[in-house]
């Protein structure tokens, strides 16, 4: 009796755990408090035109085969960490060319996130998402690397807009995704905006479904991503792609935005001025001689007109920078016309350093230099700051600063203006070689009155009207 007791009751734990097994693998999806055996069923559960989106809620790892939504649908699939492995068959599409994984016509609102789509190994769709609709990925893994289709798309975009958001990541052998610009057909276009901290692998491309229309509808914005692979557009298409960050294993400098660059070294889009400025600071004290623009709008507006007047391609992203090397060491001949001129023009002026300054235009992709520009359509304003060892005048004397500018043959003497706490100079320019810091110390003028022998008499004669004048006033005191 007691084994038998013993019996029943393992029994009926067997039969409980396998009710609630059961139950489990029976369950994939719900909706509240109702729960479908596929994801298939609460999908087609959904009412058309519904005003509220929907939730599904994904309760376990699956497989079975993707499905299309038809128009006016709106509902969100949480998949919760959960991996939806697709089957193979069947395929959904339009009647005769049933090749794809899902297929989401225009006018619904989709959203699939917290999750993972994997696709098998002899799959044979063409198309993983083929999409009209609006539809949202976010923080989503869509694997299909198990593809070995050729042309295989994870994601075609035909009409409606689509974002992949979050840390969204897709994995394809060719086709990440399209955005494809339909005008016979879905004349409002198809938008994709990517916003993502995954990777994004394989080619993203931008292409033509008809006849090509010029006033282009349809757009690709990429704000973020991380994308390894190749960027395809038809020519007429690339004004319609807009980068301004992520990283790429592609060039991709034509689609960047103003003022932002693709950099070969590091693959990133990132933010750049087409003019840099060296900083100055005189609060620091400073052991060479460094430069600045004084007037860093003035001199932007100056090296942006060269730029923009000079032979340069402008379709090289370019950035114009003011490059100082300070304290160098000048050629014999520059050091001896540097003399010659200052025995003409100065007393006995003296050489502080020598500095070099150059404008170069640089390729933002690779920093090479593309262009030295020895001078500029006008002139701008340059901070030299002056190094702490040099030595105060001595009293006396008043000292006067210049700049030397060595521009080919030609040496001249630049004004420089010493400014109020005595740390800088400042000069213009628009030659641009070698220069030299250099001054003279000049003697004090005398007062322009002083006491000289001349007026020796007028000192004399007042002495003596002083001492007549004391001898008169004892004498009338004595009497």
């Amino acid at each position: 009796m007691k084994n038998f007791s013993k019996k029943l009751i393992i029994f009926a734990f067997v039969f409980m755990a396998g009710l609630f097994s059961v139950k489990a693998e029976g369950n994939v999806a719900k909706i509240g408090d109702t729960e479908y055996a596929s994801l298939n069923a609460a999908v087609n559960s959904i009412q058309l035109d519904n005003s509220e989106t929907t939730e599904i809620t994904i309760l376990r790892d699956f497989e079975e085969s993707g499905f299309k939504v038809p128009s006016t649908k709106k509902f969100t699939i949480d998949f919760a960490g959960h991996t939806y492995t697709l089957a193979n068959a069947p395929l959904v599409g339009s009647t005769g060319t049933e090749t794809n994984n899902f297929q989401f016509l225009k006018g619904s609102t989709i959203e699939f996130k917290n999750g993972k789509i994997v696709t098998k190994s002899n799959m044979n769709a063409g198309i993983l998402f083929q999409n009209y609709s609006n539809l949202t990925l976010r923080d989503m893994t869509i694997d299909a690397s198990a593809s070995s289709r050729s042309g295989f798309y994870v994601m075609s975009n035909n009409n409606g807009t689509s974002y992949i958001l979050g840390n969204t990541s897709i994995k394809s052998n060719y086709y990440a995704f399209d955005v494809c610009w339909a005008p016979q057909r879905y004349p409002d276009g198809a938008k994709v905006v990517v916003d993502t901290t995954g990777i994004i692998e394989g080619t993203i491309q931008l292409d033509t479904w008809g006849s090509p229309v010029d006033a282009v509808k349809s757009n690709l914005v990429i704000k973020n991503i991380n994308h390894k692979g190749s960027f395809e557009a038809e020519e007429y298409l690339k004004k319609v792609v807009s980068i301004n960050g992520g990283k790429f294993t592609a060039d991709v400098n034509e689609y960047v935005v103003d003022n932002y660059a693709w950099n070969a070294n590091t693959g990133i889009v990132g933010p750049y001025e087409k003019t840099s400025i060296p900083e100055v600071n005189t609060n620091n004290e400073v052991k060479e001689v460094t430069a600045g623009a004084t007037d860093p709008t003035e001199t932007k507006n100056v090296l942006d007109t060269a730029l923009k007047n000079s032979d340069i391609d402008p379709k090289i992203k370019t950035k114009m920078v003011l490059n100082i090397v300070n304290n160098i060491s000048a050629p014999n001949d520059t050091k001896a016309k540097v003399s010659d001129l200052l025995k003409q023009k100065l007393n006995n002026g003296k050489v502080v350093s020598y500095f070099d300054a150059s404008v170069l235009a640089l390729d933002v992709k690779n920093g090479n230099v593309l262009r030295e520009f020895k001078e500029l359509p006008s002139a701008i304003k340059l901070t030299v700051l002056l190094p702490k060892s040099i030595q105060k005048a001595v009293n006396g004397y008043t000292r006067k600063f210049y700049i030397v500018r060595q521009h080919g043959d030609n040496v001249e003497l630049l004004d420089a203006k010493l400014s109020e706490d005595g740390n800088s100079l400042v000069f213009e320019t628009d030659k641009f070689c070698n220069f030299a810091i250099v001054y003279e110390d000049t003697l004090n003028e005398l007062p322009s009155n002083p006491k000289t022998f001349d007026n020796i008499y007028v000192y004399i004669g007042f002495g003596l009207i002083s001492l007549i004048g004391i001898v008169l006033i004892k004498k009338h005191m004595f009497n």
